[in-house]
């Protein structure tokens, strides 16, 4: 039994979901993950950061790049997973009955001002799932054999 660490198969897990969602040269373009995730795939690559500005030896990341793609984090994504996105395949759809329509102007409460919902509607849909992928359970170590 062997033990699979987030340390030892986070990036060849990353390339094979990156793979496994491209065709040719229709790739994901963006990756979002959870915070643990980003600093656990900031850990793996850090060794692999240039100094560019030398004058300030700012060894801080302003952007993370898997592939040439940005990794991103987000507080709503779920922990320890990673999702691989192509937006060429995602579009947000509006209800044209409900698309940003604003409601009947309302007293505001404890005060003598007045308030207005704006309301909108939709789905976002995906034209193409087989270009869309997710990692789950990064940064658990689970038993192999």
């Amino acid at each position: 039994m062997t033990n699979r660490t987030p340390t030892t198969y986070l990036l060849s897990d990353m390339r094979t979901m990156f793979n496994d969602c491209s065709k040719g040269n229709d790739t994901p373009t963006i990756i979002v993950t959870d915070q643990s995730s980003y600093e656990l795939y900031e850990d793996e690559v850090m060794e692999q950061k240039q100094i560019v500005n030398k004058e300030l030896g700012d060894a801080m990341f302003e952007n993370i790049l898997f592939k040439g793609r940005p990794l991103v984090w987000s507080p709503s994504c779920p922990d320890g997973s990673m999702y691989f996105l192509n937006d060429r395949y995602l579009e947000w759809v509006a209800d044209e009955a409900i698309n940003f329509e604003m409601t009947d102007w309302k007293p505001a409460q404890n005060n003598l001002d007045r308030v207005a919902q704006i309301a909108v509607a939709g789905n976002l849909i995906c034209s193409a799932r087989s270009r869309q992928g997710v990692l789950f359970n990064i940064g658990e170590t689970t038993q192999g054999s």
